[in-house]
């Protein structure tokens, strides 16, 4: 079986059963995220619950059927019950989740997926993947999101390792001086990363390079421009790979950066090939004009299997002759009565004329008056 025809019975399977693999795409990806939070487990005694597999399978069918804000929502429940541990560190996660829920996710619910699938990116080493796909098919407006989620993996071992060494208090025992002190010392902590550390930030530039690229690439006129724009966002995502690992220390190493950088390049191209094949071998140029516009269309066509089933063509329906426009009738209260019909069978009433009686003669009327 030729891989044009796997395409097109993927693309079958896909409009058939959309919602079906929707709802399985986006449990597998609360299923990775909600494993990866749940293996935190700085939560207090109360929360005992929040380890097991019933409590990540359960908040996974929850994120898949909820829509995007609410779904953002419990993965911001989720973290604050994984360090609860941390009072002060669980007020601080929860304002930022909150203003990146507030003023992204509630405003932009669907592109706020990028967020996560930028995690996930991180998590299998594969961000450029999200990164190219997402500048193909999202644009220039991916470059918030991209950023969000760039930031958010840079942060998240300052995070974990705040959770482990935070001091532990009690709500009813709670000590406002030392709750103080522990949120004077994370604030050190986030401030000293965020100077520290600017791989978060060169890595969000290089992406939104990237997207910048092959979005403006891929509008462009030419042949085969989609699969240029990827070629060329792959080049910059290695160039980036590079530079990155003269930025900070923490980068990983150069040749598998490299190697999944390629990775990502493929599974974008393989997007890429899924969603639209064309056929460039038989590109066609029509060139009309009306009377006021001039028209230059460039037809290509698409991929297919040589078994693909051929469409009907369309039925195109005929024109019927307008009707004369028929003359319009005066409003209702303007019409004079029409003379009502006879019953079948009989004469027509005649109509009768009556003169209007005189007015009655007045006492007072005379001829001198």
């Amino acid at each position: 079986m030729s891989i044009i025809r796997i395409k097109e019975k993927a693309v079958v399977l896909y409009r058939n059963h959309e919602t079906v693999v929707l709802f399985a795409l986006k449990f597998l990806m609360g299923l990775v995220l909600f494993g990866r939070i749940n293996s935190v487990g700085y939560f207090r005694e109360g929360f005992s619950f929040a380890g097991g597999a019933l409590w990540t399978l359960g908040l996974s069918a929850l994120f898949a059927v909820a829509p995007p804000t609410a779904a953002h929502l419990v993965l911001l429940l989720a973290v604050m019950i994984q360090i609860s541990l941390s009072l002060e560190l669980t007020l601080v996660v929860f304002l930022i989740g909150a203003c990146i829920l507030i003023f992204y996710c509630r405003l932009q619910p669907q592109r706020s997926f990028i967020i996560l699938a930028m995690l996930l990116g991180f998590y299998f080493r594969i961000p450029y993947a999200v990164v190219l796909v997402a500048g193909l098919y999202v644009g220039f407006a991916a470059i918030i999101p991209v950023a969000i989620g760039s930031a958010i993996w840079g942060f998240l071992p300052l995070f974990s390792g705040l959770a482990g060494r935070a001091p532990t208090q009690d709500l009813v025992d709670f000590d406002m001086i030392a709750a103080t002190d522990s949120l004077a010392e994370i604030y050190i902590s986030l401030h000293a990363q965020f100077t520290g550390d600017f791989l978060w930030v060169f890595n969000s530039f290089i992406f939104a390079m990237v997207i910048i690229s092959v979005y403006a690439v891929s509008r462009l006129t030419i042949n085969y421009s989609k699969e240029i724009s990827l070629i060329l966002g792959g080049v910059l995502c290695i160039f980036g790979v590079i530079m990155s690992s003269g930025v900070s220390e923490n980068a990983a190493s150069t040749g598998s950066a490299i190697f999944f950088t390629l990775l990502s390049v493929v599974l974008a191209q393989a997007v890429r090939f899924f969603d639209l094949a064309l056929d460039y071998k038989k590109v066609e140029y029509v060139e009309f004009e009306d009377e006021d516009n001039y028209y230059y269309v460039k037809i290509i066509n698409k991929l297919k299997s040589p078994d693909a089933p051929v469409p009907a063509p369309a039925r195109v329906p005929r024109e019927t002759p307008a009707k004369p426009h028929a003359a319009r009738r005066a409003p209702a209260s303007r019409r004079e009565p029409e003379p009502r019909r006879a019953p079948r069978g009989r004469a027509a009433p005649k109509k009768v004329y009556t003169r209007r009686p005189p007015p009655p003669e007045s006492d007072y009327w005379d001829e001198d008056h």
